[in-house]
């Protein structure tokens, strides 16, 4: 029996039965399960520290843990490149959406402290896990936040705001504002014009008459990624957020696909003094 037999039937399993397996753990609730690993990770990752296959899929869209790993220092190398921060490790920093710490760990790791906030109550138990040395939180839908006001010299949230809806943006917006300080910097990642080309031409036509477009797919018991039902996909254009998030921040910049090589990074700068 040849070895590329042999690996073409262990493929042909995988196809079939992993997903269904997955499906039936996304709707239990035993914590334990968010530990669990594919055949791929037993076999070729063993070594790897990441969260499981749940986990990983629902921060990454992919349960590869390799590429889980190289996003989380991609974007790390980019927060930190387009913060320009000096003595980073003198400041109060927040990753708002944390997940199971994909990108917040890269920080830990260079002995920077960060404070990491997320609603996935999982995730965050496998932060406290994994990561002892940061502060986590689990937060709620909606503000606020248990931080105190003007804490934080730099804010950065990593895809939340490319899939919560426009209310639920301005409302995060005015709490990040509150618990920044004046001069303080965030970046926040979006969905900018590098994806509108995942919209079809009748999506793309609202987009381009708003500004804004908050694209619905599956909810409940058919939504996989067990996140609320509010969180899918949103795009917006430079020119929307020129308009409707100054009276938050100053704009300092816009990089587009600044994060990760995907989504836009919006570098935002609280006031010295309100507007």
């Amino acid at each position: 029996m040849s070895i590329s037999f042999l690996y073409k039937s262990f493929s042909r399993y995988i196809i079939a039965f992993f997903p269904l397996t997955l499906f039936l753990c996304q709707h239990n609730d035993r914590d334990e399960l968010q530990e669990t690993y594919t055949p791929f990770d037993q076999l070729f990752h063993k070594n790897l520290i990441t969260p499981g296959a749940r986990l990983r899929k629902r921060v990454h869209g992919s349960f590869c843990p390799q590429t889980y790993l190289e996003v989380g220092k991609r974007v790390f190398k980019d927060l930190v490149n387009l913060s320009e921060i000096e003595c980073i490790t003198n400041k109060n920093i927040l990753d708002f959406g944390c997940g199971p710490g994909r990108v917040i760990s890269n920080f830990l790791n260079e002995g920077i402290f960060v404070h990491g906030t997320d609603i996935d109550e999982k995730a965050i138990s496998y932060c406290r896990r994994k990561f002892p040395q940061g502060e986590w939180e689990v937060n709620q839908w909606a503000p606020p936040l248990v931080y105190k006001s003007n804490f934080f010299d730099f804010i950065y949230s990593v895809s939340v705001f490319s899939h919560i809806n426009e209310d639920l943006q301005k409302k995060w917006l005015k709490e990040i504002s509150r618990i920044l300080k004046p001069d303080g910097l965030a970046i926040i990642s979006v969905h900018g014009k590098n994806c509108f080309g995942k919209l079809d031409a009748a999506k793309i036509s609202l987009l381009t008459e708003k500004g804004f477009y908050h694209k619905i797919g599956n909810k409940g018991f058919f939504k996989m990624d067990g996140l609320p039902d509010d969180y899918q996909t949103s795009y917006q254009t430079v020119e929307y957020i020129k308009r409707e998030w100054l009276s938050f921040f100053e704009c300092i910049d816009i990089h587009e696909t600044g994060i990760g090589n995907h989504q836009d990074a919006i570098i935002l700068r609280k006031p010295l003094f309100n507007h």
